[in-house]
């Protein structure tokens, strides 16, 4: 199976310029530990460990994916709302919800099928995040970046 690189298609996923048609892919997902909860995602949203939502490094916000864990065959629906995984050789990291549902908690990670199901959202549950509830800026130097993967993977070691 071919492997789908968002980065090769540039600046189109970068702006979210076009839906992404039906993907599959396979690749190690890992879970947020319960040091995340209640914090800003990059999405602006507060991050919920018992939602079914993921990180992914450029997947537009919103996008949802249909993970089947090849282990055990579970299978559930997450929506992309995080950047992420910042340890290499991950290509999601998912919210402790998803990976309970998904049954990989006590593993800490899993080899996943990923499906993409849309490019954007269509419509959630979720509320949407409101740029005047706070003037934090998300981060955009490479040492805030380097500080939140070196935060990530210190809190994965604690699990």
């Amino acid at each position: 199976m071919k492997n789908f690189y968002p980065t090769a298609l540039g600046a189109a996923v970068l702006f979210g310029v076009f839906a992404l048609p039906a993907q599959a892919n396979t690749g190690l997902a890992s879970f947020y530990g319960p040091g995340f909860a209640g914090k800003k995602t990059a999405s602006g949203e507060r991050f919920n460990p018992g939602g079914l939502t993921a990180a992914h490094r450029s997947l537009p916000f919103g996008t949802r994916l249909k993970l089947t864990n090849l282990a055990n065959g579970r299978t559930i629906v997450v929506r992309i709302n995080d950047r992420g995984p910042f340890v290499g050789g991950r290509v999601l990291d998912v919210s402790q919800g998803a990976a309970s549902a998904l049954g990989f908690v006590a593993s800490g990670t899993a080899r996943l099928k990923i499906e993409t199901l849309s490019g954007r959202q269509v419509a959630s549950n979720a509320p949407a995040p409101r740029a005047a509830e706070s003037t934090e800026q998300p981060a955009t130097s490479a040492e805030e970046i380097d500080w939140a993967a070196q935060r990530r993977e210190e809190m994965m070691g604690k699990i």
